[in-house]
């Protein structure tokens, strides 16, 4: 027999990452509960916090989504053994003994646009949880994820030169050609 798995709920493609801002960066939450457990998830909500906050619940299957506007899509890439009955299906599914080793798992593809607002640069953290809407069967967190939006650095224009009077050796004054750039051009232009 195969030792049993407990659920998770995880971020991936997110961990460590430098977003620059005014970019999308796509990452994915995956949920992962093994055959034999009923959890009756009702919603999974995605916090992320640090200098401009934002979150998003939704229901297993998308019917129903809440987010803030920087997250720009959220969908449904991968459903394995999609048996999961949000608010159906009561059991108590510990995690002890052995099971079937078998899971189900469904994985959110997530696109974040920092553009929107603006988020703020600074440093973030992620989390993902699930809700079961029963007090005996408690939701799954996953870990923190730690990621940074990164300004976008604008070079500083630099100015051109301006035209200046100098005085040489033999006190003659050096003056710029740009200076007379404008009145020599039109003796440069050919004849017609």
């Amino acid at each position: 027999m195969t030792p049993a798995r407990a659920a998770s709920i995880s971020i991936e493609n997110l961990d460590g990452v430098a977003i620059p801002q005014g970019s999308l960066k796509t990452f994915d939450v995956k949920l992962e509960i093994p055959l034999d457990d009923l959890i009756p998830i009702q919603e999974i909500q995605l916090n992320i916090t640090g200098p401009t906050p934002v979150s998003a619940s939704f229901n297993p299957f998308l019917t129903q989504i809440t987010k803030s506007p920087q997250f720009t899509s959220i969908t449904l890439v991968d459903a394995v053994n999609p048996g999961f009955g949000y608010g159906y299906g009561y059991g108590y599914g510990y995690g002890y003994g052995y099971g079937s080793g078998r899971t189900q798992s469904l994985t959110y593809r997530i696109v974040l646009d920092t553009s929107v607002g603006p988020m703020a640069a600074g440093s973030y953290q992620a989390q993902a949880l699930t809700v079961t809407g029963d007090v005996l069967i408690p939701g799954i967190t996953s870990s923190l994820v730690s990621f940074s939006i990164t300004s976008i650095v604008t070079p500083t224009p630099t100015l051109a030169p301006t035209p200046t009077t100098a005085t040489g050796g033999g006190g003659a004054a050096v003056v710029a050609v740009e200076r007379h750039l404008p009145q020599l051009l039109p003796r440069l232009q050919p004849r017609r």
